[in-house]
This record gives C-alpha cells, structure tokens and sequence, in this order.
C-alpha cells in the first residue's frame, strides 16, 4: 500500500513539473538513448542505472522487437510468427524507471501495478549466480520473459491475445511483444536473498483480451502518422531521425 502511495504522489509531482518546465528531456518524456551517454544524465535523479545500461536495456528490447516483426520468432509448436506491420520502437521513459523502481524494491514477483493504469509490468528475479551486475540481471530477466512464447506457448498465427492457454497465462512475452506499446523503463535492485529483483514497465500496456498483439503483413507496412521505418523494421518516431 505505502508503495503505491509513493508512486501515486510521485506522478503527480512529476506531470506538474513537466507542463510547467515544457522541455523535452523532462522527467516524464520518453528519451532517445544514446550509446555515447555513459554517464546519468538521462535520469539524474535515478542513481542505481546509468544510461549505458539503459541504452543496452531498450536495445535488447528493440533487438526482440525487430526480430518478432521481420519475422524471426518461433512459438512452442515450432512455427514461425506472422511478420508485424506496425511494432514500433520503443523509447526509455524516466517515469516508468521510478515506477520499476519502487516495484524493484520490494523483492516480490507480486505486480505492484493496479489493473486499470496504463502500465504494464514484468517481473523477474535472478539469482545472482547468473548475474554479476545490474545489466546481467536485465539481460537474464529479458530472456526469461522473452522465451515464454517457445515454452509456453499460448500465441497461435492469429497472433490474437487470448491471455490463456490451457490454464497458464501468457503475459510476459505479449508485454515485450505488444506492437503499440511506446515507452519502457526498467529497475534492478539487490535483494538479501542472493537474488536481483528486475521489473520493467510498459506505457501504454497492452495484453487486452481478444484484441491482436500486432498487426499481420510486411514490416513498417502499417507504421502509423509520424512515424518512419528503421534499418531493423520498427516503426521510430520521427523525431529520432537523423
């Protein structure tokens, strides 16, 4: 409870700090990653990651995404995915990082996240006997959840989200996978069990019942208004490009 109090007060500060300030880099706008940026200046008042790892974080992302649009990801029945028109590429978001965070911090695989928010949340704890550092750790998680389409099945070629199969939810990939999900922040934090508690949020979430993950045909066919079509098949606003 004291957690989501903290994360309700948190985003109102934060969205009223941003209509006033009006700059582009504000705590609540999504932000162009940049390899070269190895310091904290994309979140300065978020310590734990620096913007190296945040760069690798959204990468690794993007990297899933594109291969799930060009049409590179199996399911458990072996077959391959329809290619997606219309995944886009998605942007770090400092807010979704504080989020992450506060739900990091409590060392629970229980979503912190109320239905009906906008947000969607994976989570994940590694041990760290598989991970030495916090990037480890978001790498580990990102597999982790990346892979339940292969052993778990649960998304067919109608690539239709059903949330269900045979009894066992099919969430995790289908929040990494959701074509207009724009924006993503992720968190690690060191608990006392040996174990790193990696979340990572997703703005606007998706994993709506009976609605499609993506939509079906060639890459960057279907990239909506404003949006141009990236070397690896995702649709980038066009304020990225250079």
């Amino acid at each position: 409870m004291l957690a989501r109090i903290l994360l309700l007060f948190f985003f109102t500060v934060l969205n009223s700090t941003a209509v006033s300030s009006g700059k582009e880099a504000s705590t609540t706008t999504a932000t162009t990653v940049s390899a070269e940026n190895t310091d904290n200046k994309i979140c300065p008042y978020l310590t734990v990651l620096n913007d190296t790892t945040r760069f690798k974080a959204t990468r690794k992302h993007n990297c899933r995404r594109s291969h799930l649009a060009r049409g590179h990801t199996k399911s458990k029945n072996g077959k391959t995915l329809p290619q997606a028109s219309n995944m886009l590429q998605l942007q770090y978001n400092c807010s979704l990082e504080f989020s992450a965070f506060i739900s990091a911090t409590r060392c629970s695989t229980k979503p912190l996240m109320p239905s009906g928010s906008g947000i969607q949340e994976n989570i994940h704890l590694v041990p760290k006997s598989k991970a030495k550092n916090p990037l480890d750790a978001i790498f580990e998680a990102l597999h982790h959840w990346w892979v339940q389409v292969r052993s778990d099945g649960g998304v067919d070629q109608s690539v239709k989200y059903t949330g269900y199969k045979k009894g066992n939810p099919i969430t995790r990939f289908t929040r990494m996978a959701w074509a207009t999900t724009k924006y993503v922040g992720c968190a690690v934090h060191s608990c006392k069990n040996s174990r790193w508690s990696v979340v990572c949020h997703y703005s606007p979430g998706g994993n709506k019942r009976n609605e499609f993950i993506y939509k079906k045909g060639s890459p960057c066919s279907a990239c909506p208004s404003g949006y141009y079509c990236k070397a690896g098949k995702l649709c980038a606003p066009n304020k990225t490009a250079t």
